[in-house]
């Protein structure tokens, strides 16, 4: 048999793989509604997504939704605000479909796996969002409603999630008590929430970075966090800002002795602000970061974080077990955080290393390492949320990838001192060079 009857046959054995199509859904269409371009658009999601299918989403108001496409390996399903750069096809296109926020009356919910939602677009951290959820009495997005689900691989990003404060229901803005892994949080603006901005148990491997959440509830019964977690591991939480918020603290991990393991918490800013417009108490019993109830933090680096302003019986990062015959933290490290005019950092609890942090108008504990103990505040504009420093502070400990860059992406260190906080002070952003080895393949 010649080499072309064998590739002939080999061809034959496989089933041919799907095309990846594009689909469009546009409030208020008219025409055919099939999703084939903007003239004949649906207007709402249809019930059933395809695997590796993109859907373009116009401007208007949506409903609820709930994701629960069969798998097919690891093919993901893109829902994507349509926007004048990328919209898809020209038919039927108009640029007043892609110039404001689509947005969902109601909560998002994910059954399954392998999605990107991506709202592509925002004007400034707390503005201009492609994609905008609003849910007053519930879940923002819930992923996994029974244990069974498998909600794991999802990408959000570019989202403005806004809840309804001080109503006394459980209003969080992205939930799972059932555990979903591998979930990407990326540029989201989360505000105005009855309870929790984010709240997760038994999951791994999520990332939330470059996003801000701002004004919680907290009362007796809800008891409000920004993230609230139980027996996760693997979480890196970096280049975020979270206002105004109170509760039994911002980053909390409780729910009993799962021994959260090799979280990574840097780059962040927590503040209270001087204006507070929501009346928040910006009180934490607790402490900023804490484990409690019986959780014991393992492995844990909290680097270059800024708090400044808040109140409780303790401002610090307490990672320290308080139940009798719980396993203890370990290898837990911190370094190079600042504090300034907040009520007390002299709290810190559970770290096997902790230094090089800076303290002005903050009660701290004398015996730390490497301390830098100054007055005023270091900030460009703490009054307007501007956190950048306004000189270098004493060097920091210099720390490799991926800690080296801050939230602006400057180097740490560049100007040869690596800055404590958020931060860095002095170098220009990094900036990508131009690739110099592309070549056209025909």
């Amino acid at each position: 048999m010649n080499l072309s009857r064998l590739l002939m046959i080999a061809i034959a054995t496989f089933p041919p793989a799907s095309l990846a199509a594009n689909f469009y859904v546009r409030a208020g269409a008219t025409g055919l509604n099939n999703g084939s371009d903007w003239q004949n658009a649906w207007p709402q999601l249809p019930a059933n997504l395809g695997r590796g299918n993109t859907y373009y989403v116009a401007d208007g108001s949506y409903g609820s939704y709930t994701f629960d496409d069969t798998h097919s390996g690891s093919a993901t399903i893109t829902i994507k605000k349509a926007t004048a750069a990328d919209h898809g096809t020209d038919i039927g296109w108009n640029s007043a479909f892609g110039d404001g926020q689509a947005t969902f009356s109601g909560g998002l919910t994910f059954t399954r796996g392998y999605y990107v939602l991506d709202g592509v677009t925002k004007t400034t951290p707390t503005s201009g969002h492609g994609f905008k959820i609003i849910e007053t009495a519930g879940k923002g997005i819930r992923f996994g409603t029974a244990s069974g689900d498998t909600p794991d691989n999802i990408t959000v990003r570019y989202m403005e999630i806004q809840g309804q404060l001080d109503t006394g229901v459980s209003n969080d803005g992205l939930y799972t008590v059932f555990g979903a892994d591998d979930i990407v949080l990326q540029h989201l603006h989360v505000h105005h929430l009855g309870r929790v901005f984010i709240l997760t148990r038994s999951s791994n491997r999520w990332t939330l970075e470059n996003s801000y959440f701002r004004y919680n509830s907290s009362d007796p019964v809800q008891h409000g966090e920004c993230w609230s977690d139980g027996q996760s591991n693997d979480f890196v939480i970096r280049f975020n800002v979270f206002e105004d918020f109170e509760g039994t603290g911002c980053i909390v991990v409780l729910n009993g002795a799962g021994n959260p393991r090799r979280w990574k918490i840097y780059g962040n800013v927590f503040f209270a602000s001087n204006s507070n417009p929501e009346n928040r108490t910006n009180f934490v019993p607790n402490a900023t970061i804490a484990c409690i109830t019986g959780e014991a933090a393992i492995d844990w680096e909290i680097y270059n974080n800024t708090n400044y302003n808040l109140r409780g019986f303790c401002a610090g990062y307490n990672l320290a077990y308080d139940t009798p015959g719980a396993l203890p933290p370990s290898g837990n490290i911190m370094r190079n955080n600042i504090w300034v005019n907040s009520e007390t950092a002299s709290c810190h609890g559970g770290f096997a290393v902790n230094s090089h942090n800076y303290y002005s108008g903050t009660p701290f504990n004398p015996t730390e390492s490497n301390v830098q103990s100054a007055s005023g505040v270091p900030f460009a504009g703490a009054a307007v949320g501007n956190f950048r420093l306004t000189g270098a502070t004493s060097a920091g400990f210099s720390l490799a990838a991926p800690y080296n860059l801050d939230p602006d992406g400057k180097t740490r260190g560049g100007e040869g001192v690596w800055d404590r906080g958020a931060f860095e002070y002095g170098e220009a952003a990094a900036r990508l060079s131009a690739p110099t080895n592309l070549r056209i393949v025909e």
